[in-house]
């Protein structure tokens, strides 16, 4: 169980906290002169943030995502879908699997 978000079982007693940097997908691709992405696998735990304006220079993506909360203040499924639709993307496969699901 690993995200940039704190979970929402109570188990932080549990967990090792670590620093990890990281960095926005906008700024990466800014910084790379990466012009567009053809395939993405986005499974992010719940953290699916960080393309800004250039989500339009996806062609297309898989990404897993929960349907009930497991991280503080994460995206659902819907939240990130619906980002996509509004963005122009068209989903051609959904699998749900407990409350989780794939999409493509």
């Amino acid at each position: 169980m690993s995200s940039l978000l704190d979970n929402t079982y109570n188990m932080d007693d549990r967990l090792l906290k670590v620093n990890v940097e990281a960095i926005r997908m906008d700024d990466f691709m800014k910084e790379n002169n990466i012009e567009s992405i053809y395939f993405l696998k986005l499974d992010v735990e719940g953290a699916s943030e960080g393309f800004g304006d250039r989500i339009k220079d996806i062609k297309s993506l898989h990404f897993e995502a929960e349907h009930k909360p497991i991280w503080a203040n994460q995206r659902l499924y819907s939240d990130i879908s619906d980002l996509l639709v509004l963005n122009g993307f068209e989903q051609i496969y959904y699998r749900k699997a407990f409350s989780q699901s794939d999409s493509f």
